[in-house]
C-alpha cells in the first residue's frame, strides 16, 4: 500500500500530535508521583541534635 505525500505527512503530523500529548501525560504523572515522594517522607528525615555529627537518623 503505497501512501501519497500529503498522505504521508498528514499521518506524521498526528503522530507527531499524539506524541506531544503522551509526553504531556508522562510528565504530569512523574510529577505527581515525585509530589507523592515528597509528601511521604515529608518531615520523616530529621537530625540528631545530641549527635556531634550530625547524622541523619530515620523516625517512624
Amino acid at each position: 500500500m503505497l501512501l501519497s505525500q500529503k498522505e504521508v505527512n498528514e499521518k506524521l503530523q498526528k503522530l507527531r500530535e499524539q506524541r506531544a500529548q503522551i509526553n504531556e501525560m508522562i510528565d504530569y504523572y512523574e510529577h505527581m508521583k515525585q509530589q507523592a515522594i515528597s509528601e511521604h517522607y515529608k518531615g520523616v528525615y530529621t537530625l540528631d541534635s545530641e549527635k556531634s555529627h550530625k547524622r541523619p537518623i530515620v523516625r517512624y
